[in-house]
């Protein structure tokens, strides 16, 4: 049994959770990606539950029906160690929120959200979307692709008040700079099409 759920059985899981599944309920939710494989049974038969492999997922046992039929569920075990994998889910999610609250933020905004690569995790994300194109690099140095791309860092849940405060205001320092930079540029095209159309006027 794995120490954490892989993904197969995150995907069971969020599925059948505790309960028992029959075959008709393992057609309604894998046929898509059955068929896509090349699968070609029009009802779960043999070939689509030998797709499954549901005897190769050790996580998996046979749970029979009222009546005798065919079943399965997620062992207990597994089921265990999928409630303490949401449970620390819901850690570093409210370790997170925990963070970013009384944190003062002046521009852009502050959130959580699950890290992508390792959705266990939240993490906390600061970003501002300029409302017009500002050239420049990101808050950490970064090239940005595009001068309409948002500017944002990333930190842990586990992050202190004081330091996630402190990246916040040099962000916003980082930004700020960059729009007195913008607004002097253009004050000074502003003044030299000001100069030019003098030249022209009769």
């Amino acid at each position: 049994m794995p120490k954490k759920p892989n993904e197969d059985l995150r995907r069971y899981w969020g599925i059948f959770r505790d309960d028992r599944f029959a075959p008709a309920d393992l057609w309604h939710w894998f046929r898509g990606a059955y068929y896509h494989s090349g699968g070609q049974d029009s009802w779960p038969r043999d070939d689509f539950l030998q797709w499954l492999a549901l005897d190769t997922k050790s996580w998996i046992e046979p749970a029979l029906g009222p009546r005798g039929g065919q079943g399965w569920r997620i062992a207990a075990d597994a089921v265990e160690v999928c409630r303490a994998e949401e449970a620390f889910i819901e850690h570093t999610r409210e370790e997170a929120l925990a963070a970013i609250s009384g944190v003062s933020v002046r521009i852009g905004r502050l959130y959580v959200e699950q890290r992508l690569a390792h959705p266990r995790f939240w993490e906390i994300v600061w970003c501002f979307e300029p409302p017009v194109p500002i050239k420049g690099p990101n808050v950490d140095g970064a090239g940005r692709h595009h001068t309409d791309t948002p500017f944002s860092f990333r930190a842990l849940s586990t992050v202190g008040h004081s330091d996630l405060q402190e990246r916040v205001i040099c962000a916003e320092a980082h930004v700020s700079g960059l729009v007195a930079e913008a607004i002097g540029h253009h004050q000074n095209c502003i003044h030299q099409l000001n100069g030019l159309l003098n030249h022209v006027k009769p």
